[in-house]
This record gives structure tokens, C-alpha cells and sequence, in this order.
């Protein structure tokens, strides 16, 4: 099994800035989303929540997870993944799917849009190793992958993350 990482981080400053904070604040985020091939681990404002505000099979690229939070201004979703298979680059064989409800995060679909970075390594990822300045565009992955519901979503990795 190859150990080639990426990390997707997604953040919504621009929109956060104009919501009012205590509306923000007391507003709950559920966002369905999947990698191909597996997540690793899941961050929500700089803070692990894979196992405490995830839920779904993570291992398995076919089946939805979801990311329940409650809106923080200023927050972003980092989004840590594997791709398995041998051959190709991460924008042909990964990629991540995400689609958002509530909060500043309503109507958040995985895209290109220049809010969406990405940071991604072929060696495995040390956590907050994506710094700012190492945020990059991502690519528009041709990954065979799927999200049910997810209208509207682009398929995204990281230009310079390999698999």
C-alpha cells in the first residue's frame, strides 16, 4: 500500500467576516463528504475531530461521512486523505467531495473557487505542516468517485500532492 498523503484545507474567511458572530456562533454545520480512496483524519478549526464529530466508514470511499460542528467566524476544515492505487496522479486517481448545510458553511460545495486551498505531500503529511504559504489552488480531479446529493460539487486534490 502506498503511504502518499494529501491534506485539503477548505476555509470560508471571506463569508465568515460578514456574518454576525453570535448568530455564528450558536449555529450548527453538518457537511457530507468523501475521499478516494480513505480519510485519515478530519480538523475543524485547528482541532482533531475525527473521532468525535465524524461518523461514517473511512476506509471506504462509496460511503458518505459526515462532519458535525457548531460554526466558529474565521474556521477551516482540513481534510486528510490516502489514495491506494498504483499509477496516475492524485488529480486522475484521488479526490474529495464535500457539499455543506448551515451556518457560514451553507451552500459550501467542494470546488476551485480561489477560497478552496490545498496543500499536499508523496511523503506522509507531520499535522500543521500546511501552512499558508504552501496553499496552493487545487486541481479538478477525474477520479471515477461519487457523493449522492452532492449537486453542484467539483471532485478537488492538491496539484502538488501526488496520491
Amino acid at each position: 500500500m502506498s503511504s502518499n498523503r494529501s491534506t485539503l484545507v477548505v476555509t470560508l474567511v471571506a463569508l465568515a467576516l460578514t456574518a454576525t458572530p453570535s448568530l455564528v456562533l450558536a449555529q450548527t454545520v453538518t457537511c457530507t463528504f468523501t475521499v478516494d480512496n480513505f480519510v485519515t483524519a478530519v480538523f475543524y478549526n485547528g482541532a482533531d475531530v475525527t473521532g468525535t464529530s465524524v461518523t461514517g466508514d473511512l476506509t471506504n470511499h462509496q460511503i458518505p461521512k459526515t462532519l458535525t460542528f457548531v460554526d466558529v467566524p474565521h474556521a477551516t476544515i482540513e481534510t486528510l486523505g490516502i489514495e491506494t492505487a498504483a499509477g496516475g496522479s492524485g488529480c486522475t486517481r484521488s479526490g474529495l467531495l464535500m457539499i455543506c448545510v448551515g451556518g457560514t458553511w451553507d451552500g459550501f460545495t467542494s470546488n476551485i473557487d480561489p477560497l478552496v486551498q490545498t496543500f499536499g505531500s508523496i511523503t506522509p503529511i507531520t499535522i500543521g505542516a500546511a501552512r499558508a504559504e504552501s496553499l496552493s489552488a487545487p486541481c479538478t480531479s477525474t477520479s471515477t468517485f461519487s457523493l449522492a446529493g452532492c449537486t453542484g460539487c467539483t471532485k478537488i486534490w492538491p496539484f502538488n500532492g501526488g496520491k
